[in-house]
């Protein structure tokens, strides 16, 4: 978890308009923050809006996918996470991929895009240490 330390150190101070494109990404971050109990505990990463739903993170430019990583490497609730689409950017993809793997709840994991590979490398330990369902 020493990857996460400065994070952990910032996360109080942490303004996340500063850190995310939109209001509607924002509103993410605090439910898996706040381990938000209204919604259905699953997340979609993508690229375009689907239906608009609070489950759906667009990404965009402004969006720190080191944070996203990190609220969803701390979440309790998050059951279950597809990522759709994430930027050809390694190094942003990087950020966002070493800190999910911290995470303890989700049960269900999609990847549909590239993660690079130390994306794959990451996603090694997450699975050693992930109680994932059988698909």
């Amino acid at each position: 978890m020493a990857e996460n330390k400065d994070y952990d150190d910032l996360v109080q101070d942490i303004n996340l308009e500063d850190i995310t494109s939109s209001e509607h990404n924002a509103n993410i971050l605090r439910l898996l923050l706040n381990d938000g109990q209204y919604w259905n505990q699953e997340l979609y990463i993508l690229g375009s809006g689907i239906d608009g739903d609070i489950d759906e993170f667009i990404i965009r430019a402004g969006d720190d996918l080191g944070w996203l990583g990190y609220f969803i490497g701390i979440s309790e609730v998050l059951k279950a996470l597809y990522i759709e689409q994430l930027p050809e950017e390694g190094e942003r993809v990087d950020a966002f991929m070493r800190r999910i793997i911290h995470n303890q709840s989700i049960k269900e994991l999609s990847i549909r895009t590239d993660i690079g590979d130390q994306g794959f490398e990451n996603l090694g330990y997450f699975y050693e240490t992930a109680m994932l369902s059988p698909i």
